[in-house]
This record gives C-alpha cells, sequence and structure tokens, in this order.
C-alpha cells in the first residue's frame, strides 16, 4: 500500500564549478565519467555507456563519489537533489562545498511515498489517517515550512 507522495524530487548531476559543463541531452555527456555506486541503477547512463557515449565509475558510496568528484577522478555524480546537497553540506568542508554545484537539467523525477505492507489488516486505515494528515499539513503550509527548512540545512547534523 502506497500513501500520497510524501516527496517528490529531481534526480540531477553534481559537478565542479571550475568545468565547463552543459548538459541537456546523455549524448552532450561524451566522453565524460559518471560516478556510480555499486548498488544503484542508472537506466539512462547505463544505456549511454553500453552506446560507448560516456563511462560509468562505481564505487562505495555517494559519500566517496564526492570525494572521487572533487579529487577530479569522475566528472559528475548523479543524485537526487535533497541527497546530495545534504551530503555535500554535512560530509565535505566549506571549501570543498564551494567547488561543487548542481546542474539545472533533470535526468528523472523521483517520488517517495510511505509504503504499508497489505498483510496487516490495519494499515489500509493507517494508510488513510496518513493522507489526511498530509493533507492537512500541506494545506496550512507546515509542510512547504518543513521543506523549506530541509533545504535550508536545518535538520543536518553531522556525525
Amino acid at each position: 500500500l502506497y500513501t500520497d507522495d510524501v516527496v517528490v524530487d529531481h534526480e540531477r548531476l553534481f559537478h565542479l564549478n571550475d568545468r565547463d559543463f552543459s548538459w541537456h541531452r546523455v549524448e552532450d555527456l561524451k566522453g565524460l565519467i559518471i560516478g556510480g555506486t555499486l548498488h544503484t541503477v542508472y537506466p539512462v547512463f547505463e544505456q549511454a555507456e553500453q552506446k560507448g557515449i560516456l563511462k560509468i565509475e562505481r564505487a562505495g558510496t555517494y559519500e566517496n563519489l564526492f570525494r572521487r568528484l572533487l579529487g577530479r577522478r569522475i566528472d559528475a555524480v548523479p543524485q537526487v537533489s535533497a541527497v546530495g546537497s545534504f551530503l555535500v553540506r554535512t560530509r565535505l568542508s566549506a571549501e570543498q562545498q564551494a567547488m561543487i554545484s548542481v546542474h539545472p537539467t533533470i535526468i528523472q523525477t523521483r517520488h517517495y511515498a510511505l509504503i504499508l505492507s497489505k498483510a496487516v489488516p490495519e494499515n489500509r486505515r493507517f494508510l488513510k489517517l496518513f493522507n489526511k494528515g498530509l493533507a492537512i499539513i500541506r494545506n496550512n503550509g507546515t509542510y512547504d515550512l518543513l521543506k523549506d527548512r530541509l533545504s535550508r540545512g536545518g535538520y543536518d547534523h553531522r556525525d
């Protein structure tokens, strides 16, 4: 059982500021190395790699990928905007943060919902209650306040 969308965000490419990095179609990324984790599927880039347009280098975590980006071992990191921005803000120094930008071209839009098991009969009731509460905070402005606080780093915590 899926609730209404809790968050909708866009996957984009994070890159170094000092590079001429402009793209609108995957063909514009010819010859570049895109960083990826071992556990993530990148359909757009995997197809492009099969066509010889670009290369995907996979390694560890997204934190590792951002460090590889800073070390100029890869050209870009695909990540959902909020998550990528969080990692940059909380895992990198201010100087390193200033070196990284996110390109406005959207790779894909991601929809996130709360998922409840159908095997638990009362979850249908919880689904309705959750959606009702979500609608309330969207209508009274609380949702937008929470989202704005998230985008400004209001929930960031360093390890």
